[in-house]
């Protein structure tokens, strides 16, 4: 029997449409039945949950920007933060702005965001703060991750010319394969894993009763840290070296099948 469930959400609790089924829904609401908490971890920031509001009933908490923001969905309110080192950071930017001046960056904040000039922004404009740069937001505003994007790297390569550069000052990792590669560095030593750890402390809840899905590097520290870590069915080939237990696909309610096993729940029935 676990006593809680940590998930990430693209890719793996989410179907390919970018909504949770109905069974892997259902299964968390059961779960919370039995007391069984849900813990939903993403690379996306707090005001990117619209998809979780079917599940505020089950009272999850949310581990947002990779670990590094604790939310409470159904209070609508962060719980805790850990914010960059701006001084760090600051250093971090100046070189990967001397290394890689063909890159863009973006910092995302407790605030809304700052990017540079041509950083492209697609649905989240109106938490764009105008007239920010990046270094002025780090010394100013509340900073929680440093996005790097380029557009003429694959998020694999762009991660073995940025990681060098970044060294131990940071923790960089990465959730999204895409046209251009995006790189997400976090404050050094917060990860999903670190912030998964401090929930369960928090819960009294031992890591080795604890079953946690993903499908990306971002997902890797989370997956480490529990007893029961799987990997969806297409996932990053990280995911797959580590050799971690499939879950089944993401766009077949993999994680809620996998629930009603753990759990010994009868079936739901189709997604």
């Amino acid at each position: 029997m676990i006593r809680a469930i940590a998930t990430d959400l693209d890719g793996t609790f989410l179907g390919a449409d970018g909504e949770p089924s109905a069974r892997n829904v259902e299964a968390v609401l059961r779960a919370a039945e039995l007391g069984v908490r849900t813990i939903f971890a993403t690379g996306r920031p707090y005001r990117w949950l619209r998809v979780l509001e079917p599940l505020a009933e089950a009272d999850p908490f949310v581990l947002a920007s990779n670990g590094a923001v604790r939310y409470d969905l159904h209070h609508r309110g962060v719980i805790s933060a850990d914010l960059l080192d701006a001084d760090a950071t600051l250093a971090v930017v100046s070189d990967l702005r001397t290394a890689h001046p063909d890159m863009f960056l973006a910092l995302e904040l407790l605030e809304g965001y700052a990017a540079d000039k041509d950083f492209p922004v697609k649905d989240d404009r109106e938490h764009l703060l105008v007239d920010c740069s990046v270094e002025q937001a780090l010394e100013q505003k509340s900073p929680v991750k440093l996005l790097v994007l380029s557009p003429d790297h694959h998020v694999d390569d762009l991660a073995l010319e940025v990681s060098p550069v970044v060294g131990d000052r940071m923790t960089v990792t990465w959730s999204f394969v895409g046209e251009a590669g995006l790189l997400e560095i976090s404050r050094a030593g917060v990860d999903k894993g670190s912030g998964l750890a401090t929930l369960l402390d928090e819960m009294d809840v031992d890591p080795a009763d604890v079953a946690a899905f993903g499908d990306m590097p971002n997902d890797m520290a989370m997956l480490d840290l529990v007893g029961r870590p799987f990997r969806m069915q297409h996932c990053h080939a990280l995911l797959e070296e580590k050799g971690y237990p499939v879950a089944g696909p993401h766009d077949d309610s993999g994680v809620g099948r996998r629930i009603e096993e753990l759990l010994g729940l009868p079936t739901s029935g189709p997604a």
